[in-house]
């Protein structure tokens, strides 16, 4: 993510920022750092606004001290678990010239659902976001920004729903989420770099449903490694389905405990249904 986007009111510089694909709790677009050296960076507002709220979601192992400066305002710092999808409301009362958004592990962490407005007197509304981007409530003065990080699901099952926002006038009706039961196993409990394993996926669906069932490996330090994505997956009411996929170990893999993690979308990946952050675990020895 370069540049100016949209135009005129957000620039994202060069090599900072990485506009990442629906991961984890973000079920649409979002942004992270440019790389793993990186655990701060900067978006400069062209027209000054005030950020009234983000949300971040940490995708890491551990938890992460995830902190938004604005000159002038006071710098707003919270702590967000592993897992966890966080609201950052700042209470700031002037506007910014720029953003600085920092985490402490760095690129594990997602943002998005940026609110801007134009400072204490704006009257928040709801504005039309483009196709590409997530729905935010945006005040009336403002304009989108652009999709930004994915919350991470926790490491529960059922992910929250993904609401759009409205106007005050408007009426929200609640889809209900599917109820949904997953988990996995492994061919073995260790294997060395070079050989196989192979995970069979479970899922469950209590209603009839239509899905995309996503299967992912993550290494030790956080990384995804292996993804196997089974769309237009057809549920009877009460049925449990089996996804087998194998993974080829590369020579070069870093030892030590390997993460499976099951997610399962509607079709397309549109909505998040629900996602099992630790679905199963292996460990790939030491060459």
């Amino acid at each position: 993510l370069e540049g100016q986007y949209p135009a005129g009111l957000l620039d994202w510089g060069r090599g900072q920022w990485y506009l990442s694909a629906p991961w984890g709790a973000f079920a649409t677009k979002s942004i992270s750092y440019n790389g793993p050296g990186l655990t701060s960076a900067t978006v400069t507002l062209l027209a000054p606004r005030r950020l009234v709220s983000l949300q971040a979601y940490n995708g890491g192992g551990s938890a992460s001290t995830v902190s938004v400066a604005c000159p002038g305002q006071p710098t707003q710092q919270v702590t967000v678990v592993a897992g966890q999808l966080a609201t950052i409301t700042t209470g700031w009362t002037g506007v910014c010239s720029s953003l600085t958004l920092s985490s402490s592990n760095g690129w594990d962490t997602n943002f998005d659902s940026l609110v801007l407005d134009g400072g204490p007197s704006a009257t928040p509304t709801a504005s039309a976001v483009p196709p590409t981007a997530t729905a935010t409530r945006v005040p009336a003065t403002a304009t989108v920004v652009p999709p930004t990080a994915t919350a991470v699901p926790p490491t529960a099952t059922v992910a929250p729903p993904t609401a759009t926002g409205v106007p005050p006038t408007a009426t929200v009706v609640a889809t209900p989420q599917p109820r949904l039961v997953t988990g996995a196993s492994v061919s073995a409990p260790s294997v060395a770099p070079g050989g196989s394993i192979t995970i069979t996926a479970r899922v469950q669906s209590e209603t009839a449903l239509m899905a995309l069932v996503d299967v992912e490996v993550y290494s030790p330090t956080g990384q995804k490694v292996f993804q196997k994505v089974y769309d237009q997956q057809a549920f009877g009411a009460g049925q449990t389905k089996q996804y087998r996929a194998t993974w080829r170990v590369p020579v070069a893999a870093v030892p030590g405990p390997y993460v499976v993690k099951v997610g399962v979308f509607s079709p397309g990946w549109g909505t998040l249904y629900h996602w099992n952050n630790q679905a199963a675990q292996f460990t790939v020895t030491n060459p």
